[in-house]
């Protein structure tokens, strides 16, 4: 079902990669703003990988959780987020950590994750992990603002 829906998003791709340097310079430079160290991963429509980028030092599995926020992204083509029946789960997911141990690999109820696009259309996504929820969204944020056209 998911490679369905994955290729349902291949009719629309933007060639990101041309926007790599420029997506990770500003990507960087908000994380040097807030003061944190994250992993950033940016996949295209299909779920290839565009870049993967880390700033230092950081925890062992943020970049796994960035991979997980930005495929969880392109299956859902919506953020990723606390979801309002993540409360009735009798599973308290408090910390990012715990984030390895979910039983469905990538359903996260963490932010950080945001779908990048242009003209209405899905053209990737992009995962960042490694520091507080809000903080994640606005490095994902600045990462997406440096594509053209996006939203």
């Amino acid at each position: 079902m998911f490679f369905i829906v994955l290729l349902a998003n291949t009719a629309y791709c933007l060639d990101l990669d041309q926007h790599s340097e420029a997506m990770r310079s500003a990507a960087f430079k908000k994380a040097k703003e807030l003061n944190v160290n994250v992993a950033i991963v940016v996949m295209d429509s299909r779920g290839g990988n565009v870049f993967w980028a880390r700033t230092s030092p950081m925890a062992a599995n943020s970049f796994d959780i960035a991979h997980q926020k930005a495929l969880q992204v392109l299956i859902t083509q919506k953020p990723t987020g606390p979801d309002p029946d993540i409360g009735k789960s009798p599973i308290t997911l408090n910390s990012a950590v715990l984030a390895s141990k979910l039983p469905f690999k990538g359903v996260l109820p963490f932010a950080g994750g945001i779908p990048i696009k242009s003209s209405g259309k899905l053209i990737g996504a992009i995962g960042v992990s490694g520091a507080k929820q809000s903080d994640d969204v606005e490095v994902a944020k600045a990462c997406a603002a440096a594509i053209p056209d996006s939203k």
